[in-house]
C-alpha cells in the first residue's frame, strides 16, 4: 500500500485562529500567536473589537479593573445601553460619564463586585491580579463558593487553603480554566493579567474553549498500545504511539497501525498551533516519505460545537478531508462522556467513518469507529482512565 499525502487545503474556522490574526484585523497578533484562537473568539462573540477602537489587541498591556469589567460583563450579558448610568453609580471613584461606567455599574448589580477593599471605591485604574482575575470569573459563572471549599486542600503550591481567594483559584482549576501557571503546579495569584491571558481565560470560561496540552497526551500513550476488533475480514487492529527521532530536522512521535495486513506510521511534531504530520513510513518501499512543509493536523485550542477540517490529497488519487469537533455525550464502551473529540474522516472512494477521542480534554478512555462500509463498531480492548500529566 503506497500513499503520498500532499497538503491541498486547510479549511479552518476563525474560532480555531489557525487562519491568522489579520482575519479579525488585529495587525498585532501574527498567525501562530499562543493566544490567537482565543482572541479571534473574543471578536467574534463581540466581547472585543480592538485596543482603543484601533486595528490592534494590544496583547502584552496588562488588564486594568475597568476593562476587566468590560470582558466580564459582555462575556456574561452582553453590552448594555450607553446610558446604563444616567441613573447613577454605585463607587464614588467612578465617573458617570466615562466609557467604563455601565460596565463597573452592571458588575455591581449582579454582586460580582462591591467595591475595593470595603470601600465605596472601584479603583477602575489599578491593574488586575490573576487571583482578583479568578474571583471575578468565579463569581460571574456561578456565584460564591462556600468558604471552606478550600478544606480538603489547594491545587497549587503557592496558594495557601486559609487564603481569601483559594476557593476561587481552585474552582477555576477544576472547571479546567487553568492548569497553572506555565504548566507548573503554581498559580502565581501575585502577578498582573495580560491582555492575551485574558483573552485566554474568557475563551475557557464563557465560550466552551478548550487548551489540549497534546505533548502531554502523547508522551502518556508512549509505550502503550490498544487494540480493537473490526467486522469484515480487517481483523484485529493495534494501535501505538512511540517516540522516535528526528525527520526533516523535526523532533517527532509515531503514531502506528498495525493489523493482519499491513504495518505503517505517521510522523507527527508540534508547532505553536497544532500537532502537525511531517510523514509517514512506506512499508512496502521500506523507506521514510517526508513532507517538505508540515501539514497541520490537529489545533491546540478546541471550542465546543466549532468543527475544523483539514483537507489533503493523496496517491492513488484520492481527497481526504477530517473534521475535528469538540462535542458532548458521546457513548462509548466505557460510558458517556462530555469533552470529547469527534472525528469525522471522508474519503473517495472508500466513504466516511466517524471516531470519538477523548484526547488530552478530560479522561483519556477509550475509541469507537464507525462506517457506511465495513466498519460499524471497533470493540475496545484497552481504555485509559489517567488524565494527562500538566
Amino acid at each position: 500500500m503506497m500513499k503520498t499525502i500532499v497538503c491541498a487545503s486547510i479549511v479552518l474556522s476563525l474560532f480555531f485562529g489557525l487562519q491568522g490574526g489579520d482575519a479579525q484585523g488585529f495587525s498585532d497578533i501574527p498567525s501562530g500567536y499562543w493566544a490567537e484562537a482565543y482572541i479571534n473568539a473574543l471578536y467574534d462573540a463581540h466581547i472585543t473589537t480592538g485596543y482603543g477602537g484601533t486595528n490592534e489587541f494590544k496583547p502584552d498591556i496588562e488588564v486594568s479593573r475597568d476593562q476587566m469589567a468590560a470582558f466580564i460583563t459582555r462575556a456574561k450579558e452582553g453590552e448594555p445601553p450607553s446610558d446604563y448610568c444616567a441613573s447613577g453609580v454605585p463607587f464614588t471613584d467612578v465617573d458617570l460619564s466615562g466609557w467604563a461606567c455601565p460596565y463597573i455599574k452592571r458588575l455591581y448589580e449582579l454582586n460580582i463586585t462591591q467595591g475595593y477593599g470595603g470601600l465605596n471605591q472601584y479603583r477602575p485604574e489599578l491593574l488586575v491580579t490573576r487571583d482578583q482575575m479568578a474571583a471575578f470569573i468565579i463569581r460571574t459563572k456561578e456565584g460564591e463558593p462556600a468558604d471552606n471549599y478550600c478544606d480538603s486542600g489547594s491545587p497549587f503550591t503557592d496558594v495557601p487553603t486559609s487564603s481569601w481567594s483559594c476557593k476561587y483559584i481552585k474552582r477555576l482549576y477544576e472547571l479546567g480554566v487553568t492548569l497553572g501557571y506555565g504548566g507548573t503546579a503554581i498559580y502565581r495569584p501575585e502577578l498582573t493579567v495580560t491582555r492575551a491571558q485574558m483573552a485566554a481565560f474568557i475563551g475557557r470560561a464563557f465560550l466552551s474553549m478548550y487548551a489540549i496540552d497534546w505533548q502531554a497526551y502523547l508522551n502518556y500513550l508512549v509505550g502503550r498500545a490498544w487494540q480493537y476488533e473490526a467486522r469484515g475480514d480487517e481483523g484485529t487492529y493495534s494501535e501505538y504511539i512511540k517516540e522516535t527521532t528526528t525527520k526533516n530536522g523535526f523532533p517527532v512521535y509515531a503514531k502506528g497501525w498495525s493489523s493482519n495486513y499491513s504495518d505503517w506510521l505517521d510522523y507527527w511534531t508540534f508547532g505553536t498551533d497544532g500537532v502537525y504530520s511531517v510523514g509517514y513510513y512506506d512499508e512496502d518501499q521500506r523507506t521514510d516519505v517526508l513532507l517538505s512543509t508540515p501539514c497541520c493536523l490537529l489545533p491546540n485550542v478546541v471550542q465546543l460545537g466549532t468543527p475544523v477540517s483539514v483537507t489533503c490529497a493523496s496517491d492513488p488519487p484520492t481527497v481526504v478531508e477530517e473534521t475535528f469537533e469538540l462535542v458532548n455525550g458521546v457513548a462509548v464502551p466505557y460510558g458517556t462522556f462530555d469533552n470529547v473529540i469527534k472525528v469525522t474522516r471522508t474519503s473517495t472512494p472508500d466513504g466516511t467513518r466517524i471516531g470519538w477521542h477523548a484526547k488530552g480534554v478530560g479522561l483519556i478512555r477509550s475509541y469507537k469507529e464507525s462506517s457506511n462500509r465495513d466498519h460499524p463498531l471497533l470493540n475496545v480492548t484497552d481504555g485509559h482512565t489517567s488524565r494527562p500529566t500538566n
